[in-house]
């Protein structure tokens, strides 16, 4: 039997439609399972020295897990961070805070806000109050040798090419150490 030029063609069109088709429905199933906040940071104890370590809280999505913890970053072990605590949420954390009283924290899910304690168990009676942690201020520019940051006016850093900059958190008493929270994970930058 032979195939006209005609049917040919429309075989053709069949199998580009529903090989489309296929790699759209992976493409829109990988899409749903990537969280729209990666990661987001609070410091809770800032450097006073060179010796002195920072503990921040952290919520990431990690290995298709939420995860709230809190680390210590050792300074002088090429900032490793070591976990003191950490908890698995059910839900991808929208917001972090600190509370007025400096006992614990506030995570918003959502459901709405729940309150921590530094040892990172739920507490149902609640401090005081939410208090929104200090924007750090930042330029981002680009140029012929890379992209940019300018941190607080002082401190310029390279970062990626296709890199953003979600928070940026100073993790010293004087502002020589930050933490910075990008697209493509967490950097420490001293200077």
């Amino acid at each position: 039997m032979v195939e006209s030029k005609k049917a040919k063609i429309m075989r053709l069109m069949l199998v580009i439609f529903f090989v489309s088709f296929t790699a759209f429905g992976f493409f829109l199933k990988y899409d749903e399972k990537v969280p729209r906040t990666q990661a987001g940071a609070i410091v809770i104890e800032k450097s006073q020295g060179e010796n002195d370590n920072p503990e921040v809280i952290m919520y990431e999505y990690k290995h298709n897990r939420y995860v709230l913890a809190r680390y210590e970053i050792e300074r002088t072990n090429k900032f490793h961070f070591r976990t003191i605590a950490a908890i698995e949420l059910s839900e991808p954390v929208q917001k972090l805070q600190y509370d007025q009283a400096g006992n614990g924290f506030w995570v918003e899910i959502s459901d709405g806000w729940h309150y921590f304690n530094y040892a990172l168990l739920e507490e149902r009676e609640a401090a005081q109050g939410k208090i929104s942690s200090a924007k750090v201020q930042f330029v981002e520019e680009t140029t012929n040798e890379g992209n940019w940051l300018l941190i607080e006016g002082r401190h310029k850093v390279e970062i990626g090419k296709d890199e953003y900059v979600v928070e940026i958190h100073s993790l010293s008493l004087d502002n020589s150490l930050w933490m910075m929270i990008t697209n493509q994970g967490v950097k420490i930058v001293s200077g």
